[in-house]
């Protein structure tokens, strides 16, 4: 059996993604990907380009192939085009729940019908599919399509490097505070720092970490915190790894994420996770971690982790760095090819 990997948006968390894959899977996959050209062109038009190409590479026998396509391409055009292929849909993220989308809208209306050709859909959270599912009826979608999708659909997470649960802990005096993703209206970095200039005003003590993809003048850190920012703006993979060492506490503001491998990554690397109960982030600790899931305002629940510190339970921690193992590319990876090849023997 051979995989072709569809990858429209070769780019930052898809193309660790694609790459990871690859690399931890068993399977004989065959990555195809096109030339950056923004999510919506990405979304419109690569899978013009994927036909051609699979067309070369199965020309001659296509009875041993699967495809698996990532959520920024149109299935429903390849598979119009393999209708003999079993084809796989990862989903990523979707068009539908992005904060502020109306529907319909022609870019959510390509994801339902990329859902509807796929013989099996995978989304990298259960969040995610519970929240599709609640919106696919504002495009129409029926009872029975629901059940359909449902049916043919599986939940199998991003993986993240097993080696982050190995890292040492190179923690300092001060307390260093993670924000770790992409400063976008979605992830509320606006609320993040507001939560620390009122924390620092009432002189609690910590450091930021601000690693995230950060677009000058579009969030502007307060010059009352600059004397507390220790890093900041995208790092290489080394310096990010030991910035994830010397991390504390690792925090989301987040209104919209599908997974979160940035944080993940983080509470894998031994970072006290600040979170918010809900989204996919109660997928992301164990049921034991009561303290890592805020109900309320973020800035209580940060003063209590950064006041807390030193009390925290060193048990907890290990076991919560033990269950981030799960997440690991070597176990995640069995869990796609065992899809996968689910996939290809019911079509046999």
């Amino acid at each position: 059996m051979r995989v072709i990997l569809c990858e429209a948006f070769y780019t930052g968390s898809h193309k660790q993604w694609a790459d990871s894959y690859i690399k931890h899977s068993s399977l004989d996959i065959e990555l195809l990907a096109v030339a950056d050209m923004g999510w919506r062109k990405c979304l419109r038009e690569s899978a013009k380009q994927f036909v051609s190409q699979i067309y070369s590479i199965v020309s001659e026998d296509p009875r041993d192939v699967v495809i698996l396509c990532s959520s920024m391409t149109n299935a429903a055009t390849i598979k119009q085009a393999f209708p003999q292929i079993p084809l796989a849909l990862f989903m990523h993220e979707n068009q539908l729940g992005y904060p502020g989308s109306e529907l319909p809208n022609k870019f959510a209306e390509i994801n339902w019908n990329s859902l509807k050709a796929a013989d099996l859909v995978m989304f990298n959270s259960e969040f995610h599919l519970k929240q599709l599912l609640e919106l696919l009826p504002n495009l129409g979608a029926s009872k029975q399509d629901l059940r359909q999708l449902a049916n043919e659909s599986s939940v199998v997470y991003v993986g993240i490097e097993p080696g982050l649960t190995e890292l040492p802990n190179n923690r300092g005096e001060i307390p260093l505070v993670l924000f770790n993703q992409r400063w976008e209206q979605d992830k509320r970095p606006d609320l993040f720092l507001e939560a620390c200039t009122e924390l620092a005003n009432q002189d609690v003590e910590f450091n930021l970490a601000l690693c995230g993809e950060h677009y000058p003048g579009r969030y502007e850190i307060p010059s009352s915190l600059t004397s507390q920012v220790t890093y900041e703006g995208y790092l290489g993979r080394g310096t990010y790894l030991d910035v994830l060492s010397r991390s504390d506490i690792v925090v989301s503001t987040a209104e919209h994420e599908y997974f979160g491998v940035a944080v993940a990554e983080a509470i894998a690397a031994g970072a006290v996770p600040c979170l918010p109960n809900r989204l996919s982030y109660p997928e992301l600790v164990p049921e034991t971690s009561n303290l890592a899931l805020y109900e309320n305002r973020f800035t209580q629940a940060l003063s209590y982790q950064l006041k807390n510190l030193s009390r925290q339970d060193p048990t907890q921690t290990r076991l919560t760095r033990a269950h981030m193992k799960n997440f690991g590319w070597p176990a995640i990876s069995d869990s796609y090819d065992a899809e996968l090849k689910a996939l290809f023997n019911g079509h046999q």
